[in-house]
């Protein structure tokens, strides 16, 4: 059972990520890292907003414990395992951000749902990649 729901997740999690990767591939050319350095005008952070998103994203990071049985050696797996994941997952937010930021000029429009605005300007106007 756990192979099946294992292989699920990884189809599932390479399905969502992929327009991700694309975006990245295709931003990549057109950023201007000059970009990263500028002050955002909107001096205002939601702290609300940014703990509650921060603590979404670690949702699940405990539940390792509950197949520990189904790992060979899981002393020596599982924390192998959670440190790769935890590079992945900094790596699967700070890329996209990072090209979407250097690839756009309105950053006082960033908020939730703004990646499909980047992957419409990175593919030219487009709008396949943001509906994907």
């Amino acid at each position: 059972g756990i192979e099946v729901v294992g292989g699920t997740a990884a189809v599932l999690s390479l399905f969502v990520l992929s327009p991700f990767v694309v975006m990245v591939v295709l931003g990549v050319p057109q950023m201007d890292v000059s970009r990263w350095a500028k002050k955002n005008s909107q001096s205002e952070v939601d702290v609300i907003e940014l703990l509650n998103t921060l603590f979404w994203n670690l949702n699940y990071w405990d539940s390792i414990s509950t197949v520990a049985g189904e790992a060979d050696n899981p002393g020596k797996t599982i924390p192998k395992a959670l440190g790769i994941a935890v590079v992945v997952v900094v790596l699967n937010y700070l890329v996209p951000l990072a090209v979407g930021i250097a690839t756009t000029d309105q950053s006082s429009d960033w908020s939730t749902g703004y990646f499909y605005a980047v992957a419409v300007q990175v593919c030219g106007g487009q709008t396949w990649l943001g509906l994907w």
